[in-house]
């Protein structure tokens, strides 16, 4: 009886090894399938991000451009307004406002802009050192720094 309750938890005894390290590759075959599966989504994530960066630049065109030092705004094509508070007068900035949640609307009246809420605005041409109209209707006054 000894022999063969000890045979028998000497199989019990193997069987849960056995059992034991299958459980553990399954373990460890779960964990890999779960890193791929947040890598993937990560460079899924990546990759919307960068796309949705790049949307606003293809989707709309810089019209207008008024430097000073308190910042940048920028006109674009469909009527939106973005700026760049504190921004000096650099391409990079001038590249960011295309990325910049517009804070308003604008048309043009009689040669103005028309912003709601303010003073018409009038672009004109031959801007001081300080400040003035970087770009006019597509068209650049000066050269911008890079």
């Amino acid at each position: 009886m000894r022999k063969l309750l000890s045979f028998s938890l000497l199989i019990a005894g193997l069987i849960s090894c056995n059992t034991n390290n299958s459980l553990k590759e399954k373990e460890l075959e779960l964990k890999e399938r779960e890193l791929n599966l947040r890598e993937k989504e990560l460079a899924q994530k990546e990759a919307a991000e960068k796309t949705t960066k790049e949307q606003p630049k293809k989707s709309r065109k810089l019209r207008y451009l008024y430097f000073a030092n308190g910042g940048l705004v920028g006109y674009f094509d469909d009527g939106t307004v973005a700026g760049c508070p504190r921004c000096d007068l650099l391409e990079a900035n001038v590249e960011n406002l295309y990325s910049e949640k517009p804070y308003s609307t604008y048309k043009i009246e009689n040669g103005a802009l028309v912003i709601k809420g303010r003073d018409p605005e009038y672009p004109v041409g031959n801007p001081t050192i300080a400040d003035g109209w970087a770009m006019i209707d597509y068209k650049w006054q000066l050269k911008v720094p890079k």
